[in-house]
């Protein structure tokens, strides 16, 4: 099943006091994200730390909910679809049964 993210965006609030400014500039974690996995096809994420890969796979699983931008599992966009219901799994690096 192809996998396409289309112009994928995540924001998170930003946290604690910013010296000098009054306002808070939320954090910026995925940033317009266009990327397509081709039916089939075996992907590797990479990149340093803190680039976004994790957010991304997390958006993708539907752990989290974009703030901006479209995920389609083939021609059928589950941008709204909760994680039960997109028929995907994901093996974190860490894990634990609870």
């Amino acid at each position: 099943m192809k996998i396409v993210l289309q112009h994928l965006t995540k924001k998170f609030p930003a946290r604690g006091p910013v010296r000098g400014r009054k306002n808070r500039e939320d954090v910026i974690a995925v940033n317009d994200f266009d990327f397509e996995i081709p039916d089939g096809k075996l992907i590797g994420l990479l990149g340093p730390s803190g680039c976004g890969k994790s957010t991304a796979l997390n958006l993708i699983c539907g752990l989290l909910k974009p703030t901006d931008g479209k995920i389609f599992f083939g021609e059928d966009d589950v941008t709204g679809l909760p994680p039960e219901n997109r028929g995907v799994g994901m093996v974190f690096q860490n894990y634990a049964l609870y």
